[in-house]
């Protein structure tokens, strides 16, 4: 009996080891469906659901069943095939594309953090007929064992579902277009909240709103059951935060600051409403659903707690360059700098880019590396930038321009400038915290140095060549002006005014008038002179054009 014993054991500890090689780690998942039908067809639709595993675990096959049901016909099962990625992933199972496998906040920790890959599959189905509430569904083994904010995360099934009510008409649902793995690292003291974009498309032109909802389990065909929280989190707050988590139900933007290292699922819902104008309210046509798998780590990216960094490559036109400290404050009048610097002979040397810049040209583009600035750090107002130029006169930011990707960052801005650049010099142009409270954060929610300062160079600008030609007595009581301005150094584009001053032949010139005419090459001043004056009264003329 005691080798019976034995061998019962030892086959018993064989099973369990095994069962641990085959989970598949899943990190998360989402599906959506697409109208493809037309007036012969009119509920053929075509099916796309992805999942995200831990790449630890096993392979996932490459077909995926979906179940298809509703409370009006039978449910049925749909074979879904491999879908083919964007060109920029490595194949099926791979990292997402233009990013490290951790992302660009936290380092990963071979061994212990997961990389998270990501799969694809798709298919068709041609619905029986009109219902409210059809349900596409699908069901995976099993969640990734490291998850810490769900009970039994290794035990519980993935499931994932997206609902369609096509009694209003044929519709697609919303489709997510930003990426779904990435890893932040805890927040730093004062660090601005971290925000992950979580972007969601519709095509048919309805409404759609985000929501938080709890992660599910369950069968196939659902309807899915909710897996239990660990103690201390909730739908509200999926993840420990130093102050809180919050949704924005516009546009699905998560902002939190992280305060422990952990692995938590957090499921989003994006909610399709189409008002119907017979009975004059909104309706719930369909939604679509993502369970997402957020890694905090205490490792931080060091590159990235730095914030924000130009883009310095060739091909850019930006250099860098030393500048000491006390040139620039006496010359701008500028606030301590956020640059880089070092002390050499006791004085502060800092390294300033320069980018070099036509005359009259009316914007300034500023590139940064790999898509790393958060579009929503940037105020509307253009108060994040202030541009002054050799003449120590603020040239102000009115509008800046720039496109996001899906993940709502950006590596380019283009300010359009009240003034153009219209004399040689080197204007400084400096970052700083506009109206909206911080500078420019990157992707993982680290500012950019306040007052960090560039030198825009322009050396290329015309002397203007313009001179007071004449001044001559009219009829004994009026004094005519003359000037000229050459053809090759005048640009009438650039125009604002000529300005002409008088003096009581004292030097003391005040402003005479004011003409707004480009063309205009002559002034009579007849202002309080009459001819017992202009016998008697010597005046001075000066002319500026602006």
């Amino acid at each position: 009996m005691k080798k019976i014993l034995s061998l019962l054991v030892v086959g018993f500890t064989v099973v369990v080891f095994s069962s641990d090689l085959k989970a598949t780690h899943l990190a998360g998942g989402e599906i959506f469906y697409r109208h493809i039908g037309g007036p012969t067809n009119p509920f053929l639709y075509e099916i796309t659901a992805i999942i995200y595993r831990d790449m630890s675990g096993i392979d996932l096959p490459p077909t995926l069943n979906v179940c298809v049901s509703s409370s009006c016909y039978n449910s049925q099962t749909v074979n879904l095939t491999d879908a083919p990625l964007d060109s920029s992933y490595g194949g099926r199972g791979s990292t997402p594309p233009g990013r490290p496998p951790y992302g660009p906040c936290a380092v990963q920790t071979p061994g212990v953090d997961p990389t998270i890959g990501l799969y694809k599959w798709r298919g068709t189905v041609t619905l029986p007929g009109v219902c409210a509430d059809w349900r596409f569904s699908f069901t995976q083994n099993a969640r990734n064992p490291a998850i810490d904010n769900l009970v039994g995360p290794g035990g519980q099934n993935l499931y994932i579902e997206a609902l369609l009510n096509n009694t209003f008409g044929p519709n697609s649902s919303p489709i997510f277009t930003s990426s779904a793995a990435t890893a932040f690292c805890v927040s730093s003291p004062g660090q601005q909240p971290q925000q992950w974009v979580q972007r969601a498309i519709e095509s048919d032109g309805d409404s759609i709103v985000y929501r938080l909802a709890q992660p599910q389990g369950g069968p196939n065909c659902g309807p899915g059951n909710l897996v239990a929280y660990t103690a201390g989190y909730s739908v509200s707050d999926p993840i420990r935060t130093i102050n809180g988590f919050n949704l924005n139900p516009n546009n699905g933007t998560f902002t939190f600051n992280a305060a422990f290292p952990e692995v938590c699922v957090i499921k989003v819902v994006v909610d399709e409403y189409r008002f119907s104008t017979s009975i004059l309210q909104w309706v719930l046509v369909g939604n679509t659903t993502r369970d997402l798998q957020c890694i905090i780590t205490g490792l931080c990216n060091s590159n990235a707690v730095k914030g924000p960094a130009l883009d310095t490559d060739v091909g850019t036109g930006i250099t860098v360059d030393d500048f000491p400290s006390d040139s620039l404050y006496q010359n701008y009048d500028l606030p301590p700098l956020g640059n880089d610097f070092n002390v050499v002979n006791g004085d502060t040397i800092f390294d300033i880019p320069i980018i070099d810049y036509n005359c009259y040209d009316s914007s300034i583009t500023i590139f940064f590396n790999d898509d790393d600035v958060l579009c929503s750090s940037v105020s509307p107002d253009g108060t994040d930038f202030r541009v002054i130029g050799p003449d120590s006169i603020v040239r102000p930011v009115v509008n800046v321009e720039y496109s996001c990707t899906p993940d709502g960052l950006t590596d380019e801005f283009t300010l359009k400038l009240l003034r153009p650049l219209d004399i040689n010099g080197d204007y400084v142009m400096y970052v700083r915290r506009g109206h909206d409270g911080n500078t420019l954060l990157n992707s993982c929610s680290y500012e950019m140095p306040n007052n960090f300062a560039m030198i825009i160079r322009v050396n290329n600008c015309p002397i203007l060549d313009y001179d007071l030609k004449n001044v001559t007595v009219i009829n004994d009581n009026s004094i005519k002006v003359q000037w000229e301005a050459d053809s090759n150094s005048f640009n009438p584009a650039f125009f604002n005014l000529w300005r002409i001053f008088r003096a009581n032949n004292d030097n003391n010139f005040y402003p005479l008038t004011t003409i707004f005419d480009v063309n205009t090459r002559e002034f009579i001043d007849t202002i309080n002179i009459d001819a017992f004056q202009v016998d008697n009264q010597v005046y001075q003329y000066s002319l500026q054009v602006v």
